[in-house]
């Protein structure tokens, strides 16, 4: 593709259902006869080339789980058990060539001297002299996977597909995985373990999923894409600016939970926008992870465009959904914060429902803004490089940073300077004394609500 440096390398479906890879539907025909076999043999080439730097999985819904076991899962399993066996394959091939020799004596000493006997090892590298594995699960019984209900076995197979995407990844191949409605045959109470899974194999590869549930949807809008079926049969993609518009026509034809509305999982956080989540999820990478913040690791969490939206999303719905799904609201602790918090107590108070701090929502930090979790420091610092980033810039009489706003348009700047700040710190205690206190309260905060809605 010349002026580019990218290749598109197209993957096309036929009615049949057989897959094609091609690089180009028109190129070849436009060019001189003569020069059109060489032309489509290069083209074939580069696409095996490409092709060998990935692997493409495609997991169609009507498939059992024995065909999925055997056309996905099985040949790597045979491969990777053969790599763990590759001493004892040798001492096999070995014996299997003195017995061979042997034999061939034995031909030969009774007049056949054209005769040679020769037993081996079929596809040693990828298992061939494997023939088949049991697979049992245990809820408690003991018995085949396959005689388990689909659900569970569908389940079991999310979880082969992580392991192999990981062992892909290890040998260096990128991996995409094609799979179409994963919650077929789900009770919808295993739809959070469902995208849990799936969300490790995305871990390690590319996933592309079809599904019409809405526990299944990503809370990114921009993961998300709508299909509808063109008049001509064709279909037409379209992108979404909110979870809420890409699962309304979902909503509006299930009768589902309140929080389903919303595509809430089980364990959700609230910002006031998407700077939040961003500069949280880059904290919490660097403070411990998933290991040390489970619940939060595994949270989904949602920005509301600003204070306003988030207050008026709660005012409006949090005595429905607090019932349903854990759910923690963080607010900046600036004057804006407080003032959205004081709105949301009064609204919810007058229905009796409480809004409780560091159970229901977290301050960041008293008079600051999440910016502000960083050390005054430097926020000074970043003053003085450049001071129109800032509106509002107050300090004491001693010096101290008393109060500050960042300009909206200055906020990806401020945000910037503060992480590389961070990140060029000796340790992390330098800067994360604030981070540790807010993350924590969330943290705990979430515990808490996962315990009440158990």
């Amino acid at each position: 593709m010349r002026g580019h440096d990218d290749i598109v390398l197209q993957l096309i479906f036929s009615s049949a259902g057989n897959p094609t890879y091609r690089l180009s539907s028109d190129t070849t025909s436009k060019l001189p006869r003569e020069n059109q076999s060489a032309h489509s043999r290069l083209i074939r080439q580069l696409v095996d080339e490409l092709h060998r730097g990935f692997s493409v999985h495609y997991v169609p819904s009507a498939k059992s789980g024995e065909a999925i076991f055997s056309d996905v899962i099985s040949p790597l399993l045979k491969a990777s058990v053969a790599a763990e066996l590759a001493d004892e394959v040798r001492a096999l091939e070995a014996a299997l060539g003195r017995i061979s020799a042997q034999l061939t004596e034995a031909l030969q000493e009774n007049g056949l001297p054209g005769l040679a006997v020769e037993f081996g090892v079929p596809d040693p590298l990828l298992g061939g002299f494997l023939s088949y594995f049991k697979f049992h699960v245990s809820d408690p019984e003991v018995t085949s996977i396959f005689d388990k209900g689909r659900g569970i076995q569908s389940l079991a197979m999310f979880a082969c597909f992580a392991w192999i995407a990981e062992r892909e990844r290890l040998a260096g191949k990128d991996s995409l995985w094609l799979v179409e409605e994963p919650e077929s045959y789900l009770h919808p109470q295993l739809y959070d373990s469902a995208r849990r899974l799936l969300e490790r194999l995305e871990a390690f590869g590319q996933v592309l999923k079809t599904t019409h549930a809405l526990g299944l949807i990503p809370s990114d809008p921009l993961a998300i894409l709508g299909c509808d079926q063109e008049v001509d049969g064709r279909t037409k993609t379209s992108g979404y600016a909110s979870v809420t518009e890409a699962t309304r026509s979902l909503r509006d034809a299930l009768g589902v939970r309140f929080s389903d509305y919303f595509g809430l999982t089980e364990c959700n956080i609230f910002f006031e926008g998407e700077s939040d989540v961003r500069l949280f999820e880059w904290a919490l990478d660097r403070l411990g992870g998933a290991e040390s913040f489970p619940h939060i690791a595994r949270a989904s969490k949602r920005a509301f465009g600003g204070t306003a939206g988030l207050q008026a999303f709660l005012m409006s719905n949090y005595e429905y959904i607090a019932p349903e799904r854990a759910v923690v609201s963080v607010f900046d602790g600036d004057e804006a914060g407080t003032r959205a918090v004081r709105a949301v107590n009064g609204k919810l108070g007058n229905a009796g429902i409480q809004f409780v701090p560091n159970r229901d929502y977290v301050m960041v930090r008293s008079g600051r803004s999440v910016e502000g979790l960083f050390p005054d420091s430097y926020l000074v610092q970043a003053h003085e490089r450049e001071p129109a980033w800032f509106d509002r810039w107050i300090v004491d009489a001693a010096g101290a940073l008393m109060e500050f706003h960042i300009r909206d348009q200055s906020k990806g700047a401020v945000e910037n300077f503060l992480v590389k700040r961070a990140e060029a710190a000796p340790h992390v205690n330098e800067w994360s004394e604030h981070w540790l206190a807010a993350i924590g309260a969330i943290e705990r905060a979430l515990a808490s609500a996962l315990t009440v809605q158990t």
